[in-house]
């Protein structure tokens, strides 16, 4: 996300900078347009949080000289092109952030009924977004007894029941939810500390994406296991509703989907637009691969190490990317994402296959991917 608005900054600006009295009577003969203003080669920065989900309130604004004191000053000031922008920039992880708290209190205030008893998953994610204090201790302590009353209670009915089955899509997703959420909380102290003190975490935007990716894995590991039980079962029904779970799932993260394409779609025509296409060679090459293969003994896994380290000593950009759960080697040009999904591969028990989903944007010379 740093890099990604590091780039916006860097290359926008000089697009700014770049207009000028002459180019802009170039452009206004090509297009056929003349200019509106007297300047127009003069253009105003301005910054605000533009925040809809209460999250980002004052993070963003617009700075003036000390001597810019009346509404007119500023006017003129915002004419004139005598002011920058101050504060945070926007990133993908502040906008999907901004879209589950809109979309948790939209749900709290006029889906949930009135007088309706939020359970522990939706206390938890209204203190996320900052429409309730965080439950305490004790309040999660009797929910989470509560639920393992209800489950205790469900397991002796089960036998007696025509429908008789573990767990529903929702059930289980939620179980997966909540195991996951506690489980990894303490690996966010950021996320830990403003819950604890009964705020929400309101500003810590890159926390909340690492937060959700890593109980994004979970969860994902955890239906493909109960999908894996019901075919072995040869239950339809679990399998449906493993399913169904599974695009729950995929529902939830859509904000971020959305938010890493929405905020970066433009960057090649940003490039475009300012020249400055960084030229290819081989100093300024970036080179990205990506192997199934690098800690195993074998020819391949050797030679991509052999590669690795020559391109080290030489100086050159060479990036090898690996989705491993307990990579062997730490070197300075590897890249690993821990996998959602690892399974044996068939026929060579020994090699496992890695299923990840990468929300990292690489960006090289001529443009950038999402891997």
């Amino acid at each position: 996300m740093v890099r990604i608005r590091r780039f916006i900054a860097k290359r926008l600006k000089p697009l700014l900078e770049w207009l000028s009295e002459g180019e802009i009577e170039k452009l206004s003969a090509r297009h056929d347009l003349k200019p509106r203003w007297p300047v127009p080669w003069i253009k105003a920065r301005t910054g605000g949080s533009d925040d809809h989900g209460l999250l980002n309130v004052g993070r963003t604004w617009t700075e003036f000289a000390p001597d810019i004191d009346t509404p007119a000053k500023v006017l003129d000031a915002l004419r004139e092109g005598r002011c920058r922008p101050g504060g945070e920039s926007g990133s993908s992880a502040k906008l999907a952030h901004t879209f589950y708290s809109v979309g948790v209190r939209y749900y709290s205030r006029h889906i949930m009924s009135p007088g309706m008893k939020a359970n522990l998953t939706t206390l938890l994610l209204r203190a996320i977004v900052g429409e309730k204090p965080a439950p305490s201790k004790l309040q999660i302590a009797r929910m989470a007894l509560k639920g393992k009353l209800k489950r205790l209670a469900g397991n002796i009915i089960r036998p007696f029941s025509r429908k008789g089955r573990e767990d529903d899509g929702t059930s289980l997703l939620k179980r997966l939810f909540l195991g996951s959420f506690k489980d990894r909380l303490g690996e966010h102290p950021a996320l830990r500390k403003a819950l604890e003190a009964g705020f929400g975490p309101l500003g810590e935007h890159e926390e909340m994406m690492g937060l959700i990716n890593s109980v994004n894995r979970d969860v994902v590991q955890g239906l493909a296991a109960a999908i894996g039980k019901s075919v072995d079962a040869a239950s339809f029904t679990g399998l449906f509703e493993g399913i169904a779970a599974i695009l729950a799932q995929q529902f939830v993260l859509t904000p971020y989907y959305f938010s890493l394409f929405h905020q970066n779609k433009e960057r090649h025509l940003l490039r475009q637009l300012t020249g400055q296409l960084a030229p290819v060679d081989e100093g300024g090459m970036k080179v990205g691969l990506f192997t199934d293969t690098l800690d195993e003994a074998n020819g391949v896994g050797r030679f991509l190490r052999d590669m690795g380290e020559q391109a080290a000593r030489l100086g050159r950009s060479l990036t090898i990317h690996t989705s491993s759960r307990s990579p062997r080697y730490e070197m300075a040009y590897r890249k690993n994402f821990a996998p959602l999904l690892t399974w044996p591969l068939p026929c060579y028990a020994e090699l496992q296959v890695s299923c990840r989903r990468c929300w990292r944007f690489c960006s090289g010379p001529i443009g950038s991917s999402l891997m």
